[in-house]
């Protein structure tokens, strides 16, 4: 039995087509006025955005995504536009961690 809910978990999980960012704040400061704009969607919003927190949106899959966060700290703006793929199948998710020093990190998770 215990095999049989692995192998459905394992199938939901490959012929899924969920994709999302996620925006991480690992830093101590409060980000404010953060935006998320992924190319063919509406802008997700979030202020503030308190340490170890996070926000984020979907994003279509099977094609280059262009993605730009927005966000202001510290009296300074910050912006990093950067690209994203998942592919057209299975559960992914591109997170994008912000450092201490306001850098920001990509990382993709998927199925494999």
């Amino acid at each position: 039995m215990k095999f049989q809910q692995q192998c459905r978990r394992l199938l939901a999980k490959v012929f899924s087509r969920d994709a999302g960012i996620i925006v991480v704040n690992d830093s101590k400061t409060v980000l404010h006025h953060a935006s998320l704009a992924v190319a063919g969607m509406p802008d997700s919003e979030m202020d503030p955005v308190p340490p170890n927190d996070y926000f984020g949106q979907a994003m279509p899959t099977g094609k280059r995504v262009p993605f730009r966060l927005r966000f202001d700290a510290e009296g300074h703006h910050y912006e990093f536009p950067a690209e994203a793929r998942a592919l057209p199948f299975g559960c992914w998710n591109v997170v994008v961690h912000v450092d201490e020093g306001m850098q920001t990190s990509v990382k993709v998770n998927g199925p494999f």
